[in-house]
């Protein structure tokens, strides 16, 4: 960092504020703004400590999703302080919910911040001679994150305006970063614990701190960091669709990685030989009931004996495992049981046996006139 340029983080005394502006003062920096839509009242002591060792820093009051705001803080930067050499930008907002439950309003109260915050950082600075330009996106944005849909599209957003920038030949840095142990939005959500069954584990503060003085050095345009546990991960994620960008990372990932049938040849299968398919809904239930119990393999492997015939309700799902359960064949599948035969007593081979035939009717029921595939005696048997 230089000694006489000034430094601008948004999102500027919250967690991750704290995180990057100490980073900056350690690495030479003696000159920071730092803006919030509202100022802290005492001044962190973080902040005073920072003062203390010659760092000036100026705290200002503004919504960044607000143009006029924006542009005044960089005026009054150019002209009160020394001139402006690098901007981070890490204000940002969460407001989760399935999609079909996301209207504009909740698209807005997320993009203001990151993607209307981003924009008007980018135009107000952008005939500046900047370093470094970052933006702190979220992994949300490269693995996906269900009931996030605005949260994903608001961070890939930044991605995409990082790349535009380095086209146009300026400094841009895109960072998706994974959860943090103590700080940032997914601590505020209550969520880490969720994520790191997921094999996504939270990042120390001083780990966070050793991995941005990295990526402020690299010339690239976007990075990802994260703690990934990917076998845990794979487990708790993979489908019947090939994720190339992380078939590197477990081969679960792969196109080829499975023998397992995927959810087009299921639906076949349910017509055209309706025990394979079933075999293989029962495989699907239990890959799906053992990422719901945080199963360990050995665990798993046992229980993969006498799957078929064990009765959903002695499983150990709770009644919120059990809606997960059912959402999440229906988000695979596009069909799910109905409620009440995960807790009836109905055994894993009728769940699949109904799953099979719901498929079979869709499949039947879809197929174009003349369809010779589908064949009159499959119809007879359902």
């Amino acid at each position: 960092m230089r000694a006489d340029g000034t430094y601008l983080v948004t999102g500027g005394w919250g967690a991750l504020g704290r995180i990057t502006a100490t980073l900056l003062a350690r690495a030479g920096a003696r000159h920071l703004v730092l803006l919030g839509r509202r100022a802290p009242n005492p001044v962190p002591a973080w902040i005073e400590e920072l003062r203390a060792h010659d760092v000036e820093v100026v705290l200002r009051e503004a919504d960044v999703a607000d143009d006029a705001a924006v542009g005044a803080v960089v005026r009054e930067i150019a002209e009160t302080l020394p001139p402006l050499r690098g901007v981070v930008h890490s204000a940002g907002t969460t407001d989760d919910a399935p999609l079909e439950n996301l209207d504009r309003d909740r698209f807005d109260a997320v993009f203001a911040a990151k993607v209307r915050g981003a924009w008007h950082l980018h135009r107000h600075t952008r005939t500046l001679p900047l370093d470094f330009f970052v933006l702190f996106s979220s992994v949300a944005s490269v693995l996906g994150s269900a009931g996030q849909a605005n949260y994903v599209l608001a961070n890939a957003y930044l991605d995409a305006l990082a790349t535009a920038r380095r086209h146009e030949g300026l400094p841009a840095l895109s960072l998706n970063w994974g959860p943090f142990d103590e700080a940032g939005i997914a601590v505020r959500g209550a969520t880490t614990e969720r994520l790191a069954r997921a094999g996504l584990h939270g990042i120390s503060e001083s780990e966070g701190a050793r991995a941005l003085a990295r990526a402020l050095s690299a010339d690239a345009t976007q990075l990802a960091l994260a703690k990934v546990d990917w076998q845990r991960y794979a487990a708790a994620t993979v489908t019947t669709q090939p994720r190339t960008l992380l078939a590197d990372f477990d081969p679960r990932f792969s196109a080829t990685a499975t023998e397992e049938p995927g959810t087009a040849e299921i639906e076949r299968l349910a017509c055209a030989d309706p025990d394979a398919a079933e075999a293989a809904l029962v495989r699907l239930l239990l890959r799906e009931t053992a990422m719901l119990l945080d199963l360990e393999q050995a665990d798993r492997r046992e229980l993969e004996d006498d799957f078929a015939h064990a009765r959903f309700d002695t499983l150990g799902l709770d009644s919120l495992m059990s809606v997960r359960l059912r959402n999440r064949l229906l988000r695979e599948l596009s069909v799910a049981p109905p409620d009440r035969m995960l807790v009836d007593g109905s055994t894993v081979a009728d769940v699949a046996r109904d799953l099979s035939r719901r498929l079979a009717v869709r499949q039947l029921v879809a197929a174009p006139d003349g369809d010779e595939a589908t064949g009159e005696v499959e119809v007879v048997r359902l």
